[in-house]
């Protein structure tokens, strides 16, 4: 049981950039980049993608008197999907401002995009949130395969294998059903697709 929040925790959807550009700093051919400045990346992505939005949803629940399971509720949900555009689209911003285009500032856009995919869709019908992040691991590696000149079939192999436990896993706390984490997936693979056509 813990083992499988521990694993849910780590693949949060608030990791999922994260993970992407520390792939694309450290094995792809931006390994080359000094580490100074992969660092600094990194700590821009992790600052506005992970740290600042988490503190921000956390203060303001805190001065909400919110449980945590009502926050989480899905009435409550479009303040975390408020906050976390901000942050992300002050990423963006940012790393414009610091001249980073191509691939890093594309992973922000497309966790812009899946976010307000997101929102829309919640407002109905519940998707997994957590899907959506690894289904745009898997977009993110066909577009570099293609554009580094990779074989993809191992990396893609990794993630669906942490796909199926992730997935597994929201079934098994009965978080989302099967049919909301195949879309959940789709939706993220899409996102990190399209937004190669706005970088």
């Amino acid at each position: 049981m813990k083992l499988a929040r521990f694993y849910t925790n780590l693949f949060s959807p608030f990791y999922a950039p994260l993970w992407a550009v520390v792939w694309l700093l450290f094995m792809s051919t931006m390994r080359s980049f000094s580490l100074k400045y992969r660092l600094l990346l990194l700590i821009v992505i992790v600052l506005f993608t992970v740290v600042v939005p988490r503190l921000m949803i956390y203060i303001f629940r805190k001065s909400g008197n919110f449980s945590r399971w009502q926050f989480d509720a899905r009435t409550n949900r479009h303040i975390q999907y408020a906050i976390s555009l901000i942050c992300y689209i002050a990423c963006f911003f940012l790393l414009k401002r610091m001249d980073v285009y191509g691939f890093v500032a594309c992973v922000v856009v497309s966790a812009i995009i899946a976010q307000v995919v997101c929102f829309i869709i919640n407002m109905w019908w519940k998707i997994s949130v957590h899907m959506v992040g690894v289904g745009g691991w898997i977009g993110f590696v066909g577009v570099f395969s293609y554009r580094f000149g990779f074989d993809p079939v191992m990396p893609t192999c990794v993630i669906l294998l942490f796909a199926g436990i992730l997935g597994t896993c929201q079934m098994f706390f009965r978080q989302h059903n099967l049919v909301q984490i195949i879309a959940g997936f789709f939706v993220g693979m899409i996102c990190a697709r399209l937004s190669f056509y706005f970088i």
